[in-house]
């Protein structure tokens, strides 16, 4: 536990290039409560983007890109966003899909890799190991069982 943060706070930055389970430079956004995956996009405010989770930037197929909430995003704007939450395009048409069959979080970049916090909460700073690769997070306990948790970064 490092201590409390402010929504705005910076708390880590992206790491650029692969890591752990990832070819590429992205953070990956989750909110969980009680241990149960929450869609993000629930808790996020509205901000410009651009949607490339399909075939394609801006294609037809993409995932759900529909942001309904009042927290500031973790990256700046623009975001890009290269994979929603759920079942996504990835899951069912790429090789993500042997990995795992539902996306918990969400994946995306923006206009910098300083990475703040979308909330009010206590700021705790870990990583954990998968098939030996050790790939750090932060997360922000914002009480009640929820929490926001920030993959692929350094701190």
């Amino acid at each position: 536990k490092v201590g409390p943060v402010e929504s705005g706070d910076k708390i880590a930055s992206v790491i650029v290039g692969g890591s752990c389970n990832s070819n590429g430079t992205h953070l990956h956004f989750m909110i969980t409560k009680n241990g149960a995956a929450l869609n993000p996009f629930g808790y996020l405010k509205s901000i410009d983007h651009s949607n490339c989770s399909g075939s394609s930037c801006g294609s037809s197929d993409a995932d759900s890109f529909n942001p309904s909430g009042d927290w500031s995003w973790p990256l700046p704007a623009p975001i890009k966003l290269t994979q929603g939450f759920g079942n996504t395009w990835a899951i069912r048409y790429t090789g993500v899909g042997r990995y795992y069959s539902f996306h918990d979080g969400i994946d995306f970049t923006g206009s910098t890799l300083i990475v703040r916090s979308a909330a009010k909460g206590d700021l705790v700073r870990g990583s954990y190991t998968l098939k030996g690769c050790r790939l750090p997070y932060v997360k922000v306990d914002l009480g009640d069982g929820l929490i926001s948790l920030y993959l692929h970064v350094n701190y």
